[in-house]
């Protein structure tokens, strides 16, 4: 957040623990009814999650024990079993990334918008940066999906981000939330987890008889 003199300047008084400054600018979302509706969802794809795995374990097992003349089919469906949650799986990651970066990218991006307003509003300058030499008065300087290099500005939210962020003070705490962010569930991330589990289904079926 801006030092203590420009809190008070700003009309955001250090009286409150830094995340309630989020209502304080953007007073028109309930933002833990949001968070509070995502996490319900996401227990939910858990649950569906766990069933999926369930369903796996009585195919294996029956794979594994059954000597018959049917064996053959027996083990095909099993791995039909695992091939099926693979995918669900991967849908149930994709439905998680899907509701979760756009809530993030809508708290950056109308807490800075709503804190240019501020700086405007009360006629004070933003803390020296390169980012404001560069933006002079353009409209988007406060957008964090746009990043100002020398001679243009352009639509970059991967290097508009962390560029306005950094003369706020805030980049110390936007690479502790990258470097320690997780998804909501054991999985890794959607896309390495599709395409690896994809190779475990492929070996699975390759490997048995």
């Amino acid at each position: 957040m801006p030092t203590d003199p420009e809190r008070l300047e700003l009309g955001l008084e250090d009286l409150l623990e830094d995340r309630d400054y989020l209502y304080r600018l953007v007073a028109t979302i309930d933002w833990d009814a949001q968070l509070d509706a995502i996490r319900a969802v996401l227990r939910e794809h858990r649950r569906s999650a766990n069933h999926v795995s369930t369903n796996i374990k009585e195919p294996e097992e029956e794979a594994r024990t059954y000597k018959g003349s049917y064996h053959e089919h027996v083990v095909d469906e099993h791995v039909d079993a695992m091939w099926r949650a693979t995918y669900s799986d991967a849908a149930i990651s994709l439905s998680a990334v899907g509701m979760i970066v756009p809530t993030i990218e809508t708290i950056f991006a109308q807490t800075f918008h709503a804190l240019g307003e501020k700086y405007v509003a009360r006629g004070i300058a933003p803390p020296g940066h390169k980012r404001w030499r560069r933006a002079k008065e353009h409209p988007e300087r406060w957008n964090v999906q746009w990043y100002f290099g020398k001679n243009d500005g352009r639509v970059d939210i991967v290097s508009g981000l962390p560029q306005l962020v950094k003369p706020l003070g805030f980049l110390p705490i936007l690479a502790l939330m990258i470097s320690t962010g997780s998804s909501p569930y054991s999985a890794t991330g959607t896309g390495c987890s599709m395409a690896a589990s994809n190779g475990r289904s492929h070996s699975a079926r390759r490997s048995l008889p």
